[in-house]
């Protein structure tokens, strides 16, 4: 005490230079300034002596601690926003930013960096991100028009398979006698299969959706709740996901080369689209390891 006294003293007084100096200051941070000024008197007032007996210095150190716990609360309060936003700057859309190991040398006690977080759980716009506070993370979000470029990359991802059924139907057309064949109606049956696929799998989405807004689980928003930062944070997922519905795809294709896919087998497909998706790559890699295989004998031959 007789150390840090003097020179906490000595930052309030520099901090009231300031603030006196400069109205926008005062005004904006002037109470709050003044606030972890008084927790500092009380710390100084229950501060034992040491003419105590060991009973009461332990009390007197107990209710100076808990004021000085506010105390650093309140610093964090202040200069840690700003510097989390520095933080996420650094990361991708999506990306988590631990908490409790960024700011651990500035707030140690966990009960601290849970009420922080909740207060900016609370104050949503002080953070470029997404409070996790279950889990003590914070979510990179973009902001503004940023947010858009995720549903042009999510729709324009969703919309590509249908140029790549366009060509693959015409593509007979375009270069008979090359041992390639088409069906009457192909372009308009895959499309429809394409669809349904889409249809079965926003089904499952939803459903988990809704199961994370009952239990509270996952994400700390549900995707019913605000569906254009649920698709900001979950961007590349999202793509990632697309991608498997352009495999799913070809694997119903393949399935039904010559005939009409059924509109209630693609909606399976969708619904249990990540099932779907493993099996035919299985499929496809034994396939090709096979046929890489007969291409080495052939060549060795």
């Amino acid at each position: 005490m007789e150390y840090s006294r003097p020179e906490i003293e000595k930052r309030f007084s520099s901090l009231r230079v300031v603030l006196d100096s400069t109205p926008d200051l005062l005004e904006r941070f002037g109470d709050h300034i003044t606030g972890m000024q008084n927790k500092w008197a009380h710390v100084l007032t229950t501060w034992p002596d040491g003419t105590e007996d060991p009973d009461e210095i332990a009390a007197k150190l107990d209710q100076a601690n808990q004021y000085l716990d506010k105390l650093v609360y309140d610093a964090g309060l202040l200069t840690i926003p700003r510097r989390l936003n520095e933080h996420l700057a650094q990361l991708s859309v999506g990306q988590a930013l631990d908490f409790a190991a960024a700011f651990e040398d500035e707030m140690p006690k966990a009960e601290q960096k849970a009420d922080l977080l909740s207060y900016l759980e609370r104050h949503p716009l002080l953070v470029q991100g997404v409070v996790d506070r279950a889990n003590g993370r914070i979510l990179k979000a973009a902001r503004g028009g940023r947010r858009v470029v995720s549903f042009v990359l999510v729709f324009g991802a969703l919309l590509l398979p249908v140029l790549g059924i366009y060509v693959y139907a015409h593509l007979p057309v375009w270069f008979p006698g090359n041992g390639l064949s088409s069906t009457p109606g192909q372009f308009a049956n895959l499309l429809l299969a394409y669809g349904a696929i889409v249809v079965g799998s926003l089904v499952h989405i939803t459903v988990d959706a809704l199961k994370q807004s009952r239990s509270g689980q996952g994400l700390p928003f549900g995707a019913l709740d605000n569906v254009i930062l649920w698709v900001n944070v979950k961007e590349t997922s999202i793509v990632m996901g697309v991608v498997s519905l352009w495999v799913a795809l070809a694997g119903v294709a393949s399935l039904y080369p010559h005939s009409q896919v059924p509109v209630s087998t693609a909606l399976l497909v969708g619904y249990s689209l990540d099932s779907f998706v493993d099996l035919f790559l299985q499929r496809f890699e034994s396939k090709a390891t096979a046929a890489t295989d007969a291409l080495k004998k052939e060549i060795a031959a």
